[in-house]
């Protein structure tokens, strides 16, 4: 069986093309803390960038990963 088989309806999400669609993502996701979100804010404001949901998702748990790993480190020393 696949994924895919497991659920009724497959939603099509247009990619993130713009910097301020990508802010507003990761504001309703909630991965990131306030001051995190308005330097990335910055980075992309007026940009055009292309992202999909699915990638962006992949790259938002990546971090948090990276970011639990370098906290553990952290309490080690």
């Amino acid at each position: 069986m696949e994924m895919l088989d497991a659920f009724s309806t497959t939603i099509h999400i247009p990619n993130i093309s713009r910097g301020e669609q990508l802010v507003e993502a990761l504001e309703h996701l909630g991965s990131f803390q306030d001051v995190e979100r308005a330097a990335i804010a910055k980075a992309v404001k007026g940009q055009s960038l292309w992202i999909g949901i699915k990638k962006l998702l992949m790259l938002i748990e990546m971090a948090v990963q990276l970011v639990s790993r370098l906290n553990g480190e952290e309490s080690r020393r």
